[in-house]
């Protein structure tokens, strides 16, 4: 009996150890569930405590749970098919950071004057193209789905290439001194099969002696001289050291230079903080 009762002590002894340790496990599962919603929740309002302040200092309203509804219908329709999906919270977290980032580089009335939303998408598609970026009126398309410390960067620089066209298309940009700069016989891409080509090829932004020769950053540069100024415009902006050293080697790239610098200072003097370096 006295065994008998020693292994009863013992497991009794044994089922009160294993209800706490399942009793202290669910504990520990509650808390991390409870510490990741908070963490979820802090992220949230830390995402919409960035949007107010874009909204409040520089005018921007950023949308980022819109999808195709968010496109411009003709865009939505054949063959252009326009499709979008909102974007992922890691995502929109780094765009917004690349973002106040880029508007900083910019008066802040040119900002409030041209810009009035910002769309982030996880996914941009026409043509059966995936985009990283597109413009229409006042609205700016990004798509960001990475989150590392280079994509800010990248997306820096994609902010900088597409608010251009936005510069171009309402401030009189001087193409015809832009074309006299291009060699002779070259001519932009005329067909739309030709600015698809172009478009697919966009990953490749590395240029080589005979584009530089030619006056041109990329062979990406080629498609259109909106999106030759595009590039010039993200090279000044986020890599100023390069683009200068190019136009002290290369000519027809100094020549180009000029030409943003000068169209930027004229709309208006403040870029000067910025191009001042070129």
């Amino acid at each position: 009996m006295i065994l008998e009762n020693k292994k009863i002590r013992y497991g009794v002894k044994l089922l009160i150890l294993l209800s706490a340790f399942y009793i202290y496990m669910d504990g520990v599962r509650i808390w991390n569930a409870s510490s990741s919603n908070a963490e979820a929740s802090i992220d949230n309002v830390s995402l919409v405590k960035k949007k107010e302040f874009l909204e409040r200092n520089y005018g921007v309203k950023v949308i980022t749970s819109a999808g195709t509804e968010a496109i411009p219908d003709f865009w939505q329709l054949p063959p252009s098919s326009g499709k979008a999906m909102p974007a992922k919270p890691r995502a929109i977290k780094h765009m917004l950071l690349a973002i106040e980032h880029a508007l900083k580089l910019y008066p802040i009335e040119i900002i409030k004057n041209n810009i009035k939303s910002i769309y982030v998408f996880d996914h941009l598609e026409f043509y059966g193209l995936r985009y990283a970026g597109s413009v229409f009126g006042d609205s700016l398309y990004f798509v960001s789905n990475g989150s590392s410390v280079m994509n800010i960067r990248y997306l820096e620089t994609l902010f900088h290439h597409e608010f251009s066209s936005i510069l171009f298309r309402k401030y009189n940009f001087p193409k015809d001194k832009w074309i006299e700069n291009n060699p002779v016989n070259f001519s932009y891409a005329k067909s739309k099969k030709q600015v698809l080509n172009s478009i697919k090829n966009y990953s490749n932004v590395n240029g080589n002696e005979e584009l530089y020769k030619a006056g041109f950053l990329a062979k990406y540069g080629q498609t259109s001289i909106e999106e030759d100024f595009n590039l010039y415009s993200e090279t000044a902006f986020s890599e100023p050291g390069r683009l200068k050293q190019l136009s002290e080697k290369y000519p027809a790239i100094r020549i180009k230079m000029e030409i943003i610098k000068q169209f930027y200072l004229g709309i208006s003097v403040k870029f000067s903080k910025v191009l001042g370096q070129l």
